[in-house]
């Protein structure tokens, strides 16, 4: 990608579990194609089917807000890794990417092409500090080791959820990116201001980062390729309120 650039980027997250009424369930399910369908009839466990038709909703929803298409009419391609991306002519260059979680949905949109990655967290004790290894680069251990156990699975975490973001944006899957191969160091508690080290930064280029706390989730953003991202954070609750 030549140069860094600006980007402005929606950021739209969802507590659907108890705001799929049937209702809102029939209208999803009235929005998808052919293949979305069968994709949700092949589906054994009913929790699934949901999250299924709620994410099929929720972003063929947001693209129509961003362009002057109807839900219904939206298609959709994947790369060979999986990653999905708009396949109407007119609308390539609107990017997105979707996350889910116990209790959460967050879908990234932008009206310009960009390598765009997302991923939410719900917060719970324990699973990070047994995940570590896995993904904590040793440039990350000095601070982590400073931290007292609440505050290191606080890091951890957000570790985890950035890392994820990067490698979504990336496109090429945990199957192919080591998240051990990029660190992050933080701006203070919170880690608020996340940057790559500078081995990684050589690596990826160009990237902007962002994290939120939504209730009980953490959500990590990725750019790569800009310079800076302006992010909207709204909730989609809002979007349905208002069709009802």
């Amino acid at each position: 990608m030549e140069g860094a650039y600006q980007v402005d980027v929606d950021l739209w997250y969802w507590n659907h579990e108890p705001n799929l009424t049937p209702s809102v369930l029939s209208r999803a399910l009235g929005l998808m194609s052919a293949e979305e369908q069968r994709r949700y009839e092949m589906l054994d466990r009913q929790e699934d089917r949901r999250i299924h038709a709620a994410t099929r909703l929720m972003i063929r929803t947001l693209l129509s807000r961003h362009a002057d298409l109807k839900p219904a009419d939206w298609r959709f391609g994947r790369q060979e890794t999986g990653k999905p991306y708009v396949a109407n002519r007119r609308w390539r260059d609107i990017s997105f990417n979707l996350s889910h979680t116990q209790g959460m949905i967050v879908a990234a949109l932008s009206r310009r092409r960009s390598m765009l990655g997302v991923d939410v967290e719900r917060t719970a004790p324990g699973p990070m500090e047994k995940l570590a290894p896995f993904f904590v680069a040793s440039e990350e251990l000095a601070d982590l080791a400073c931290l007292m156990s609440c505050e290191r699975e606080r890091r951890l975490l957000r570790l985890w959820v950035l890392k994820e973001s990067l490698i979504k944006a990336r496109g090429l899957g945990l199957g192919c990116d080591d998240p051990k191969a990029f660190a992050f160091r933080s701006a203070g508690e919170g880690v608020p201001s996340p940057a790559l080290m500078p081995a990684s930064a050589s690596a990826v280029g160009a990237a902007s980062f962002a994290l939120f706390d939504q209730g009980a989730h953490v959500v990590g953003l990725c750019v790569i390729g800009a310079a800076n991202a302006s992010v909207a954070a709204r909730n989609f609750s809002d979007v349905l309120a208002v069709q009802e």
